[in-house]
């Protein structure tokens, strides 16, 4: 069995090619202007193979990307070579300068799933942006886990040489507010053996209280709650929370 870490990334554009990275972006691009219309310099975490950073770049945003993985970074850097990607953790990332706007989506935030490091994680953003900047994340939601519950699901997909299928089994941790998402994924290529990956991606859920909370004790106001994409307001249908917070002047 081969490791999914290591080769996740080799397939990672092809499990979410179905994704419309283009309408999420105008989606990010409009949370800018609504909140930093101003804003020129603006940093991406958790950005993978570099999708919404080079969307965001064609806006006119003075773009930089940052990921945990090393292939995904490599990717990202392959892809789109004008815009400056680096290997980091979320947690005690360092860089040399300040931003307007920080952002992070794709759930990102929801594998900070410590106490530890999510205060870690919001106090290292809050340093690194520039006085009234804005962090701008998604999450899951948590009214809408507990209400509506994670269920298997299985995904099919091929590019024409590559065929992937992706199961995916949750388990609940209501104590925890936690979801232990337990990935198979199996790959079939031509003329060669079928590979299997295996993984447990852990995501927290999170519910506005406890964002306000996080918010305070990292310096930041929380000013805007709303579902990702539609906008409207949060929900038990909501899974994906948008939240802004704001740094002081």
């Amino acid at each position: 069995m081969a490791s999914f870490d290591q080769d996740y990334a080799r397939y990672y554009d092809l499990l979410y090619g179905d994704k419309d990275y283009e309408k999420e972006a105008a989606y990010i691009h409009d949370l800018i202007q609504r909140f930093a219309p101003k804003a020129q310099r603006i940093l991406e975490l958790g950005c993978g193979s570099g999708k919404y950073t080079s969307i965001l770049a064609k806006y006119g945003y003075d773009m930089c990307g940052l990921d945990l993985s090393a292939s995904m970074i490599d990717i990202a850097q392959q892809k789109y070579p004008r815009i400056p990607f680096k290997v980091a953790n979320i947690k005690d990332f360092a860089l040399d300068e300040k931003f307007d706007v920080i952002i992070s989506f794709f759930h990102v935030m929801s594998y900070q799933c410590s106490n530890e490091s999510l205060c870690a994680s919001f106090a290292n953003v809050f340093k690194h942006l520039k006085p009234n900047g804005v962090f701008l994340f998604d999450c899951w939601y948590g009214p809408a886990v507990l209400h509506e519950k994670p269920s298997i699901r299985i995904k099919r997909v091929s590019d024409g040489q590559v065929s992937i299928t992706r199961l995916a089994e949750p388990v609940l941790h209501p104590d925890e507010n936690i979801v232990d998402v337990n990935y198979e994924i199996i790959v079939n290529t031509p003329n060669q053996p079928t590979q299997t990956f295996k993984e447990t991606h852990k995501m927290r859920y999170f519910f506005t209280p406890e964002i306000d909370l996080l918010a305070k004790q990292s310096g930041f106001k929380l000013e805007s709650s709303e579902e990702f994409l539609s906008g409207k307001k949060l929900d038990f249908s909501c899974w994906g929370g948008a939240y802004c917070l704001r740094k002081p002047k």
